[in-house]
């Protein structure tokens, strides 16, 4: 006997009077449900493209930011242009200043060679910086599409598109999205690697869902050779709760996890065993990486308390939507709203008891937070009529409007005003980004539509529309971002760096000869860079590159013995009266003084036989 293709509840079910199993009815079920796939899929697209904007407007304009992406982009320029002259297998080791760059995995500096290829052999520093931010920026919109498969998975797409908007436009996602840093790496490939597996752990019980913990583990593979084994942080834990929360054969999800895991473990571990076998000093780079922080960023236990902030302007909402699970009443609601509120809390903690901190490495965690106050905002438009006259939530809507309506204003009346201040002065406006950039009618522009804009979204949400509500907040705020980082990237006195004229005059006179740096410390002893001497560091990391090569250091006997055996050479010394007298007095001639934006400035003597 045939069966039918709708469950037996679903018999007496009729559509405006018509019964299941009338012919056509089953042909506009497939018609309806494929208009809502397409509905769906477009609305994906341009809310992706929408946080798309404030990341790409300007993207290759300033300079690279102090945030490790100077470091992220040295590094993997040093490895390209070793391989444009020749050296093949350089991708394999990549080099910072001449040293091997092992204390950091090398995923990030093979992509942006990937990308780099398509750039000609000339390609100015400019272009490197914009290609390996336009890949940054494809890494933090596929952690936007991953948090929209996340959330779907757990609720409906409404509310998935809800989330990626709340993460798109939150502060903290916007700032890091821009820069090509291992954070941003990380953050898409271990929002990839959660997202596969969740496809894998909720919803369909067929064998093939099973199939998915393949691209998890690839995926949790290019997070650790991002950034290491802390990738495992924010990638098992939320597995781990979803499985235990969603999978009803846990022998099979804990066999998925299990498999996904070794894999990832697999493609970071073969890299590390080709480095240590190669370099037999790579364990004390890699042990420095974890020891400088722990001194440089030490912070008390609850610095991640930074987390609400950096959220805006969804802070207040997390902070109510911490509170969801506990007001749970059904099972089933449990089982939605407890795995992301473990996700970040566990992690959270976890990150909490190293000491080294740092507001950039808890990037991860802002998809689980927007994750949860999405489904706030969803329980909140369900039952509004209920739960807006609570104090709690009276207190909060007061706070979040207020201080959204006050950032709406303060905005454009900030660059109106900024030129009527001096830039160095004691004024209300010193500690506000100088936008020379924007012009006044667009700061007019923004003081029109933002107030209006907050006006829409507060009626939206005084109906009842909370959704509505926050999607109208999270699109103006997307826009007003845009804005001001068009305005910082083309401003010539934002992200700039001062010394680059300096850098490609040292470049252009050394040309392809080499250049070494007067340091009384052999490179053998150089394990720890940062807590050297400043005398006796390296030139500044934005110095090198747009000096775009290596100036390694040369202790003062080989200096001296090389001038006694008559090879020429050039030699970089701090300006320090007892370094510089010595290389006059072995035959070096003084050319001219640069600067590296560190003190004191560089001298450049060379000794011609």
């Amino acid at each position: 006997m045939h069966k039918p293709c709708f469950p037996p509840a679903a018999i007496h079910r009729v559509d405006r009077g018509v019964a299941w199993d009338t012919p056509g009815y089953q042909r506009k079920i497939i018609v309806n449900k494929m208009m809502r796939t397409r509905r769906n899929l477009l609305l994906f697209i341009l809310f992706l493209a929408a946080g798309a904007l404030p990341l790409l407007v300007h993207y290759d304009t300033s300079g690279p930011a102090r945030i490790m992406e100077n470091l992220s982009i040295m590094s993997s320029q040093e490895t390209w242009l070793r391989m444009q002259q020749g050296e093949e297998q350089a991708w394999l080791v990549p080099t910072w200043n001449g040293r091997p760059r092992v204390n950091k995995p090398p995923m990030l500096v093979w992509l942006n060679l990937l990308v780099w290829r398509l750039a000609p052999a000339d390609a100015s520093v400019d272009l490197l910086i914009g290609w390996a931010r336009l890949l940054a920026a494809g890494f933090a919109l596929l952690a936007l599409a991953s948090t929209y498969l996340i959330t779907a998975r757990l609720a409906n797409h409404r509310l998935a598109r809800l989330a990626m908007l709340l993460v798109g436009s939150s502060f903290l996602f916007i700032r890091q999205g821009r820069f090509a840093t291992y954070d941003t790496h990380l953050l898409g490939w271990s929002m990839l690697a959660v997202a596969m597996g969740c496809l894998a752990l909720i919803g369909r019980r067929t064998k093939s869902s099973t199939w998915w913990f393949l691209p998890c583990g690839l995926a949790l593979g290019g997070a650790l050779l991002t950034k290491g084994p802390v990738a495992l942080l924010f990638v098992l834990p939320p597995l781990v709760l979803f499985a235990a929360t969603w999978r009803p054969r846990r022998r099979t999800a804990l066999a998925g996890l299990v498999s996904a895991t070794l894999l990832g473990l697999l493609l970071f571990g073969s890299w590390y065993v080709y480095i240590f076998l190669h370099h037999p000093n790579a364990w004390a780079w890699v042990i420095r990486e974890y020891r400088f922080p722990a001194r440089a960023e030490a912070s008390p236990f609850w610095y991640y308390a930074g987390l609400v902030p950096l959220l805006f302007p969804w802070s207040v909402w997390f902070l109510v939507a911490l509170f969801l699970p506990f007001r749970a009443k059904t099972f089933a609601s449990r089982r939605i709203f407890f795995p992301p509120w473990l996700w970040l809390v566990s992690v959270l903690t976890l990150l909490s008891l190293s000491h080294a901190k740092n507001a950039r490495y808890i990037l991860p965690l802002v998809p689980a937070a927007g994750i949860m106050t999405a489904l706030y905002f969803g329980v909140l438009e369900k039952r509004f009529a209920v739960l807006h006259r609570r104090g709690a939530i009276r207190m909060g809507a007061i706070i979040h409007w207020t201080a959204l309506g006050t950032a709406c204003l303060a905005l454009p009346a900030a660059v109106l005003l900024q030129s009527r201040f001096a830039v160095d002065g004691s004024h209300p406006l010193k500690y506000f980004p100088h936008l020379p950039g924007v012009a006044s009618w667009v700061a007019w522009l923004l003081g029109m539509l933002l107030p209006a804009g907050w006006v829409m979204s507060l009626r939206a949400f005084q109906r009842g529309a909370v959704i509505r509500s926050a999607c109208i907040t999270a699109f103006m705020l997307l826009a007003a971002s845009s804005v001001g980082y068009y305005a910082y990237a083309v401003s010539e006195d934002n992200g700039s760096y001062p010394q680059r004229a300096d850098a490609e005059r040292l470049a252009a006179y050394c040309a392809d000869q080499p250049l070494h740096y007067y340091s009384i410390i052999p490179d053998e002893k150089r394990i720890d860079p940062f807590c050297l001497p400043k005398p006796d560091r390296d030139p500044d990391k934005e110095f090198l590159i747009y000096y775009r090569g290596i100036i390694s250091s040369r202790t003062p006997e080989a200096i001296r013995d090389g001038a006694l055996r008559g090879i020429a050479s050039r030699v970089c010394v701090r300006d320090m009266p007892q370094r510089t007298q010595l290389l006059e007095s072995w035959g070096f001639q003084y050319v001219f003084t640069f600067e590296d934006g560190t003190a004191p400035a560089w001298k450049l003597y060379e000794f011609l036989p």
